[in-house]
């Protein structure tokens, strides 16, 4: 009997000596595991950070890179980027609007170390011209572009707004002048300065703390056009909204008959020179552009479809089914010269609103997507910077989107 009840007892002693190893054994391999997570969490961090570096080097310098020779060979190619690693990215990213480097590894002594891929796309902004129109250069005064009322008047046909009453769009035009200028001089009949503000605050009992009067100067953020005079309006229950020109939807809600206008701030930006850079504008963008969209003779969308043309001219390579192509049909446009050649629909007037290389980075905004794997373990960035005074600032920062 004391035997049976020894081995019984052996057996569960063993049975439990057993188990902790086996934990013990567990909870190391899991440990091993975590440590090698972290390492490599670790280094697919520093290849990111190592993206980051190379994406600044590239967006800081590359308005200053010469462009390439007709007759340089790939011999001298390979001389140039021994002094300047990332000369044909620069060179990318002038004449066009992006530019992928990578992947690359970061550390040559340990090729296994990981890599990393970085992506810069130009979102535009800068001071020779952005993707979008900038509205602190749409009016009436000095910093102001020289024929601001014809691109109201492409804007405001494009986006729908009715032409009758005739004083509707002089009255934005005029509303939007007054908030931007630096005079306090109301701009035509319908115009609005500070006391037309004030006026109305009082009589929609607007808190002390919510009042406000033009800014009389460059506004930062394109959403501040809601502030201003016929930008926002009232419900039947004195509500203010803002109008359906920044949001899009039916002009008079309260009309099953009214037209639908475009959201205005999908075209608008308050960075930038008085061109916009025709290798990187929108459809959209284009369509309100005099000699691209809108006819200079009569205020109307022109007939030819040259908006089309722009856009498939400029991809980087032909359409489908075309077998012989000449590589200078495609692919961003080099001056006013060769859009005209490509794009022979074009009106001469587009040249005074157009411009066509990335020749500045000052002010300019590009979107960065950054990668770093190793392990099989990635980690991506994915940032909205600009630049001022030769330095790079962050926007927006998202991690693993």
């Amino acid at each position: 009997m004391k035997r049976g009840s020894a081995l019984v007892m052996a057996i569960w002693i063993i049975s439990i000596l057993s188990l902790l190893v086996l934990n013990f054994a567990t909870e190391a391999h899991l440990q091993t595991s975590v440590n090698l997570y972290m390492r490599e969490r670790i280094r697919v961090a520093h290849l990111t950070d190592s993206g980051i570096a190379i994406a600044e080097s590239v967006i800081l310098n590359f308005p200053e890179v010469q462009e390439a020779a007709d007759d340089e060979r790939e011999e001298d190619l390979e001389k140039l980027m021994e002094d300047d690693r990332w000369i044909q990215e620069k060179r990318e990213l002038k004449r066009g609007s992006r530019t992928t480097i990578g992947p690359i590894v970061v550390d040559k002594e340990n090729p296994s170390g990981g890599t990393v891929t970085i992506e810069i796309e130009s979102l535009g902004g800068g001071d020779n011209g952005g993707a979008k129109l900038n509205i602190n250069t749409l009016f009436k005064g000095d910093g102001g572009h020289p024929r601001y009322l014809e691109l109201w008047e492409g804007i405001l046909t494009w986006a729908g707004v009715p032409e009758e009453p005739q004083e509707l769009r002089q009255e934005l035009i005029d509303c939007w002048t007054d908030w931007r200028d630096s005079d306090t001089v109301k701009s035509g009949d319908d115009g609005a300065e500070a006391d037309w503000y004030e006026e109305d605050q009082e009589e929609h009992e607007v808190a002390e703390e919510q009042k406000y009067v033009p800014r009389n100067g460059e506004i930062p953020d394109i959403k501040e056009l809601a502030k201003v005079k016929g930008f926002y309006r009232y419900t039947k229950d004195q509500k203010e909204v803002v109008s359906p020109l920044l949001t899009g939807g039916k002009w008079d809600p309260d009309d099953d008959d009214s037209p639908v206008v475009k959201n205005i701030l999908d075209i608008l930006d308050t960075k930038g020179g008085q061109k916009i850079n025709v290798n990187l504008a929108s459809a959209d963008v284009l369509s309100v552009i005099p000699g691209i969209g809108i006819d200079p003779n009569n205020g109307e969308p022109m007939d030819e479809d040259v908006v089309g043309a722009i856009i498939e001219a400029r991809k980087d390579a032909p359409p489908d089914g075309e077998k012989f192509v000449n590589d200078e049909d495609y692919g961003p446009f080099k001056d006013w010269n060769d859009l005209q050649n490509r794009v022979p629909e074009i009106d001469m007037v587009a040249n005074e609103y157009l411009s066509f290389k990335n020749d500045s980075n000052d002010c300019a905004q590009f979107k960065l997507t950054i990668t770093g794997t190793s392990s099989g373990l990635s980690h991506s960035i994915q940032a909205v910077v600009y630049v001022k005074e030769k330095k790079l600032h962050f926007i927006r920062w998202q991690e693993d989107p």
